[in-house]
């Protein structure tokens, strides 16, 4: 008899919760959870840490779920006039061109303030993100976001990205490689001083900020 666990469940579209007991495969939770990409999940002991778990924040419930590249993208527009001199937005993405420069992988990314926007881009050689290829970029785009966002001493983030995995190594799920790790770790730190919101777009849909960022990653690495 297989051992009865806490799974709470974060849908990185939607920001929809919900929270499961009982064994993985006998009482089906498996195939409850499993198959869906935009689904964070991870399994607890105690009811306690399952709870902290989804009180985390990093995804924050929608009234409805975006589906198209307008809606995105005037969201995105609604969320900048908002903003006031502590919050922030970022859009990130992340490239790898094989057959170009297979030694690096590219990131960029887009920091919206309420009065400047800034773009940002770079390569780096360091295996532990050029291993995971162009999620590498995703993850350096990231965190120099976040970084640039402590040093404006920014108390709420908007995070636009196109990668789920994004949000679920913010909620500690699956972080086993030197990049995830580390990531995660910067996420839970900032996380102390500043709240922090995931938004998974598509990718290659059209999105305005999206497809700059993209650019930018791409264009790091043919500029190398």
């Amino acid at each position: 008899m297989g051992k009865k666990r806490y799974y709470p469940t974060v849908d990185a579209s939607t920001g929809e919760m919900k929270m499961y007991f009982g064994e993985w495969i006998a009482d089906g939770i498996a195939d409850k959870i499993q198959g869906s990409p935009n689904l964070i999940f991870k399994g607890f002991d105690e009811e306690k840490a399952a709870e902290e778990f989804l009180k985390a924040g990093y995804i924050e419930r929608k009234d409805k779920n975006l589906n198209t590249t307008d809606e995105i993208n005037e969201e995105i527009e609604n969320r900048k006039t908002t903003l006031d001199d502590y919050q922030a937005i970022i859009v990130t993405d992340g490239s790898y061109m094989e057959a170009t420069h297979p030694e690096v992988t590219g990131y960029g990314w887009i920091g919206i303030l309420k009065d400047k926007e800034i773009e940002e881009n770079g390569v780096t050689t360091d295996d532990k993100f050029v291993s995971m290829k162009n999620v590498g970029g995703e993850i350096l785009a990231v965190e120099q976001g976040i970084k640039w966002s402590l040093e404006n001493n920014i108390q709420r983030l908007d995070i636009y990205c196109d990668f789920a995995g994004l949000a679920s190594w913010a909620y500690g799920y699956r972080t086993n490689t030197p990049a995830t790790e580390d990531y995660h770790k910067l996420l839970e730190a900032a996380h102390k001083k500043m709240k922090i919101v995931f938004h998974k777009i598509n990718s290659h849909t059209g999105v305005t900020y999206n497809e700059k960022a993209d650019s930018l990653a791409k264009k790091a690495i043919t500029n190398k």
